[in-house]
């Protein structure tokens, strides 16, 4: 399955940065079921990234104010979609064990407490 198949995208370029920033806001209100990505390499990308759900900033030539704002560094921009791939399936690998090992753990001391409180006569 392509990556980029079922990914709904918008560009936003020869905007002012106001007007990237108030782009991403619209599009977050408007589909709030949605998760926004800004990618940016300079300073003038820099409230677009905040404003985003997920910031990526290029360093480059401009400078790094974009690296600093953003949730992602990474150097070239053909490194996006393996940023996307790696990044969405080891997240949600690394939340689904979390989850799992708080049910197991909260389930064993549980089990641990009601079986030594039978010996204390549920006493404190």
């Amino acid at each position: 399955m392509n990556l980029w198949q079922n990914a709904d995208f918008r560009l936003a370029s020869r905007m002012l940065p106001y007007q990237k920033a108030r782009l991403i806001e619209k599009f977050k209100k408007h589909f709030p079921n949605k998760v926004t990505m800004a990618v940016g390499d300079g300073n003038n990308d820099v409230s677009m990234i905040q404003e985003a759900h997920l910031g990526i900033g290029i360093r480059g030539n401009e400078g790094t104010h974009a690296v600093d704002a953003s949730d992602f560094a990474i150097s070239y921009l053909k490194q996006v979609k393996r940023l996307l791939a790696v990044h969405g399936r080891e997240a949600h690998r690394r939340n689904t064990f979390l989850a799992e090992f708080f049910f197991y753990k909260s389930t064993l001391l549980s089990a641990l407490l009601f079986f030594f409180g039978s010996f204390s006569e549920w006493s404190g």
